[in-house]
């Protein structure tokens, strides 16, 4: 229950006032007289009160990230103060209790604070020392709320683009925009050449969605006929029988991920489309045009002119590797040690000449081609690559293309070695504080090469 401040009851909230907006305390204390003035004081002060007779309901209110105080009286029939904290701090060991006690009970308060309280209050207690505990318990939990909800959010920018591997501008402003257009209800198309791994952009989007709880339902579209692909999308209805549902109502509260979209027959495309516009899909619809070459319009409306473009979309254009500069050989590397996990070998060691060989090749056939050179190598099969096509222009200046090459010399040396500082200074042959700077400016730390050097 709620307990509204009496006319009559006015607290000395302190010289900077109550707080700017009510946050929420559950309060906990049998005494009838004692709970209602407690209450009244720190309603008056600003706080959000839900105050409690009955310890065991109020321990049933409180979940783990309750965004409040606790505060409960020691001496309680049934259920004490001790016990209120122990079962608040198995639901959340950062959640703030502050005891209430009596004269007598001072030594298990201390016992209690020992044991995780935050802080006691000894009764009688004046209104103004009460506000000041709850406002500084308050004032840590919400740090402790604020840290865990970034905490998550990282953890999801991480999941939805960790394959997104390399540190080019081109790859930064595809993570960035990815992280931008999944907050956003709109459907969306991914395109780009053969090899992009269109499906694992769709994958990430769906992670950086606030739909990333629910299923992520994908549908080749290429090769299926009219009546295949309506089948696989609504399903059927038999009479007399159970219906067999369809991709479409299996994606509801997800992503309906559409490979090759526009290889999927009209009539059924169109249906689809129709299905999203009167919110009949209830799921995301990501699809994905494979072919279109960088530089072409990026206009949407021209894009989607081919395919229906009866329903507004937002375009993800996912850039070729031969376009992404120093990332080839940070993709190199991510799937050479994948594939060093995979064939439980030693990890081979790539020489400057290899290096140089993996920087200059355009990599035609993107993303496959890099993976499956990368398990040749780690296989000891060495390294085949043809250069067939010259490689682009990446529109990196002379000094950032440098950079780039240093920072890939250091970051192998690392991994040769282990992490270990010393014995790559040496085999670098420049002094340790000058590859101390390099990797604070490159952004390179010795704990992710697991090493003690």
């Amino acid at each position: 229950m709620t307990v509204q401040p009496a006319d009559d009851v006015i607290a000395d909230v302190g010289p900077e006032g109550p707080p700017e907006y009510s946050q929420p305390v559950v309060l906990v204390d049998d005494d009838h007289l004692q709970r209602i003035s407690a209450a009244q004081t720190l309603e008056l002060a600003g706080f959000e009160v839900e105050a409690f007779a009955d310890p065991q309901l109020a321990v049933q209110r409180i979940e783990r990230d309750f965004s409040g105080v606790v505060i409960t009286d020691m001496r309680m029939p049934g259920l004490g103060g001790m016990e209120v904290l122990a079962e608040v701090r198995a639901k959340d060991p950062d959640l703030p209790v502050i005891l209430m006690t009596g004269y007598g009970d001072i030594p298990q308060a201390v016992d209690a604070m020992r044991k995780g309280a935050y802080d006691f209050l000894e009764k009688p207690f004046r209104p103004d020392r009460l506000v000041e505990i709850v406002t500084r318990a308050w004032e840590k939990r919400a740090l402790v709320i604020e840290n865990r909800h970034l905490h998550q959010a990282l953890k999801v920018a991480k999941s939805s683009t960790s394959f997104l591997v390399g540190i080019s501008p081109q790859i930064e402003r595809l993570r960035n925009f990815i992280q931008e257009i999944a907050a956003v209800p709109v459907d969306i198309l991914v395109r780009g050449e053969p090899g992009i791994e269109a499906e694992q952009v769709a994958r990430a989007i769906h992670a950086a969605s606030p739909s990333r709880d629910g299923p992520f339902v994908g549908v080749l579209c290429a090769g299926l006929t009219e009546g295949q692909a309506s089948l696989e999308l609504f399903g059927s209805v038999r009479s007399g029988r159970s219906a067999s549902a369809g991709r479409v109502a299996q994606s509801a509260g997800g992503v309906l991920y559409l490979e090759d979209v526009d290889q999927l027959p009209d009539p059924v495309r169109h249906r689809v489309e129709g299905a999203s516009r009167d919110g009949s899909l209830k799921a995301r619809l990501v699809m994905s045009q494979i072919g279109r070459h960088s530089g072409q319009s990026d206009d949407p409306v021209e894009s989607l002119a081919g395919i229906g473009g009866t329903i507004s979309w937002a375009v993800v254009e996912v850039p070729p590797v031969r376009l992404r500069g120093q990332d080839r050989i940070h993709l190199f590397q991510h799937f050479l040690d994948n594939a060093v996990i995979r064939f439980a070998v030693d990890p081979p060691h790539l020489s400057e000449a290899e290096t140089r060989e993996i920087l200059l090749c355009d990599w035609p056939g993107n993303l496959p081609e890099i993976k499956a050179q990368a398990e040749r190598f780690a296989l000891g099969m060495g390294l085949t690559i043809s250069r067939s096509k010259a490689p682009q222009p990446t529109g990196e200046a002379l000094p950032d293309r440098v950079s780039a090459f240093e920072r890939i010399l250091i970051d192998q040396e690392l991994r040769r070695n282990d992490g270990s500082i010393k014995a790559t200074y040496m085999a670098l042959g420049i002094p340790r504080k000058t590859l101390q700077d390099k990797m604070k400016k490159y952004g390179l730390k010795r704990t992710e090469y697991s090493a003690q050097g």
